[in-house]
């Protein structure tokens, strides 16, 4: 505690703007933090002592890997594999037809439209012809299933 009090700690104020929102004036400015000129380049104003720094490698875009399908359209399976099974389509595991679940068919059909209203634009097209087949499908069996159920 008394190695602090022996070395205060000195606060150096970089803002080029004081707090009423006006720029300070160049005295005011520490003399390590001037602005470039106009003519010349960021780059030429930082010291010539400091290294230039490296650009970063492009990391991989996880997303597109050879051979393998997008996250997105991994999700979009496994939400429509999850519907199917509620809807009793796919058997489970241990064997035999899974229980049917209307309600948590529905809920997985309208989480699957909310993401097709939210990527609306944003999917290739290859992604966004997955997304709308399988909405079509999963909505053609949960009409088959619950008319065979009944009301």
């Amino acid at each position: 505690m008394e190695e602090q009090e022996k070395n205060p700690v000195k606060i150096l104020d970089r803002r080029h703007f004081t707090r009423e929102g006006d720029r300070r004036k160049d005295e005011e400015i520490p003399p390590g933090e001037k602005p470039a000129a106009k003519g010349e380049p960021a780059s030429a104003a930082a010291s010539p002592s400091a290294p230039e720094p490296k650009p970063e490698p492009e990391k991989p875009d996880r997303t597109r890997e050879p051979g393998r399908p997008s996250i997105f359209t991994e999700l979009v399976l496994s939400l429509s594999t999850s519907c199917y099974m509620s809807l009793g389509q796919i058997p489970e595991p241990s064997g035999g037809l899974s229980e049917v679940n209307l309600e948590a068919a529905a809920s997985t059909i309208d989480i699957l439209e909310m993401l097709a209203q939210k990527t609306r634009g944003n999917l290739d097209p290859y992604e966004k012809d997955i997304l709308d087949k399988i909405l079509y499908e999963l909505k053609l069996v949960y009409v088959q299933v619950r008319q065979k159920i009944g009301p």
